[in-house]
């Protein structure tokens, strides 16, 4: 599989037809900023795609920031990023966006016939369409494309067929509502093609990458084996080049490493895995390229914001409940544009014994010290107002001197053994003539002349 269709794949696009526009001069109409309507229009997603199709008649298109566009008949504007953008039949002419027509219908019927205007002027006849998809962990199909794409089709090319069809669909035929996303995401596959063959030959993104013989080898074997032990040389080697000219030039077009890039991308698969399956967090690790279930949770966490059990229990709470989370929503007030914070609740485990693995109390809040964790029989006793059983010393808690190395031990505090070489008394008689040091246990033992 190319690297393109594998990114159109993970990033789960959805797509649906919602507006099929009827405007008689002067008319304007604003679309909001995609991160605002985005839930309301595809739960799970939080990423918005606008595109619109001239379909009759003429209009501009403004966005902030870029020059006025002029569109006429067969004319399609694609916004990537979502930003909010006007179409008008003058380029000064704004209006506020009516936020409750961007959700889908009670009746789940699609495109929404809308009019605006006067009855009297020049009529024009366009098509909204939006697309969702996941912007996170990693996108590298959105960083590469800009922040308006327009593209001249006349209404009998191949897309123009495509919107026929939605319209088509919209009449009320049985599988109806499935048709028009597809036709929707075809239309954008479509769109990105175009744009990518019409890109000049001295742009560097990850798009222009995937045309360059050796950039383009690389990417289609990390996207084929995701999971497999990838290293700079074994890239190199698939890409025909020396190391360093590997690593120079992908970081020239793709805009990082190719370690880097591999690391982005197991995350994207990794959130697909978790929120489409039931696989324990080991297995996904392993599916997409850990060893270690330790590893992948802290390479997640660091893409993602939340370790994988966190992450997978938020999204099933938001597929379960459709929108009316079973999630704790910070209260503060937002800037315009910007999403809520949601945080999950967290199920907390007993506190169990590192070694023997049973339930043990949990410490109080003015106990938290040096009796935090439970050490031993000696200290457990002590902590829970019991009489220490003392354990029998075989010599006092002093000095010994370490005929060998010239170190000293110490007895253990609560009786307990070291953690060192247990000395032979017979090597020591033959190394220290007439003392003979002889052990109880390691660490203690009594010495004799």
């Amino acid at each position: 599989m190319d690297a393109l269709s594998d990114v159109l794949r993970a990033v789960r696009l959805t797509g649906a037809f919602f507006f099929d526009v009827h405007a008689r001069a002067p008319w304007v109409a604003e679309t909001p900023l995609g991160k605002i309507v985005v839930d309301a229009m595809f739960p799970g997603s939080d990423h918005l795609i606008s595109y619109h199709l001239i379909m009759k008649g003429t209009c501009w298109a403004v966005l902030e920031g870029e020059e006025p566009i002029e569109l006429s008949e067969g004319d399609i504007i694609m916004l990537p990023h979502g930003d909010t953008h006007v179409l008008a039949t003058d380029p000064g002419m704004r209006k506020t966006p009516e936020m409750s027509m961007y959700r889908m219908p009670d009746d789940g019927r699609l495109p929404v016939r809308i009019s605006v205007g006067t009855e009297d002027g020049e009529p024009a006849h366009f098509v909204c369409g939006f697309l969702g998809c996941d912007s996170r962990p990693y996108n590298p199909l959105l960083t590469a494309l800009p922040r308006v794409i327009r593209i001249n089709d006349h209404a009998s090319g191949a897309l123009g067929a495509y919107f026929r069809a939605a319209l088509a669909e919209s009449k009320g035929r049985m599988g109806g509502e499935c048709m028009l996303g597809r036709i929707s995401e075809l239309m954008f596959v479509d769109v990105v093609r175009r744009y990518l063959e019409t890109l000049p030959a001295d742009r560097t993104n990850w798009l222009a990458g995937l045309r360059d013989p050796y950039v383009g080898r690389a990417l289609t074997a990390l996207h084929e084996q995701p999971a497999r032990d990838w290293t700079l040389e074994a890239l190199a080697q698939e890409a025909a080049l020396s190391r360093s000219a590997f690593a120079e030039r992908f970081t020239e077009f793709v805009g990082q490493p190719p370690m880097q890039y591999l690391a982005n991308w197991r995350m994207q698969l990794a959130t697909n895995y978790l929120r489409g399956g039931n696989d324990s967090i080991a297995t996904v690790a392993n599916r997409v390229g850990y060893d270690s279930e330790a590893a992948f949770s802290r390479a997640f966490k660091k893409a993602v914001g939340r370790p994988p059990s966190e992450w997978r229990e938020q999204q099933d709470a938001l597929h379960i409940n459709g929108g009316a989370h079973h999630v704790q929503a910070s209260h503060q007030s937002t800037a315009p544009g910007r999403s809520r914070i949601l945080r999950v609740r967290r199920r907390r485990h007993p506190q169990r014994h590192p070694e023997r693995g049973r339930q043990v109390r949990r410490p109080q809040p003015q106990q938290q010290g040096r009796h935090c964790q439970p050490a031993c029989a000696y200290s457990q006793r002590r902590r829970n107002g019991l009489q220490p059983v003392r354990q029998p010393r075989a010599w006092p808690a002093r000095a010994v001197p370490d005929l060998r190395h010239g170190r000293h031990l110490r007895g253990c505090r609560h009786g307990r053994q070291r953690e060192s070489e247990q000395l032979s008394p017979l090597r020591l008689q033959g190394q220290c003539g007439r003392i003979q040091l002889s052990f109880d246990c390691v660490g203690e033992g009594r010495a004799s002349p």
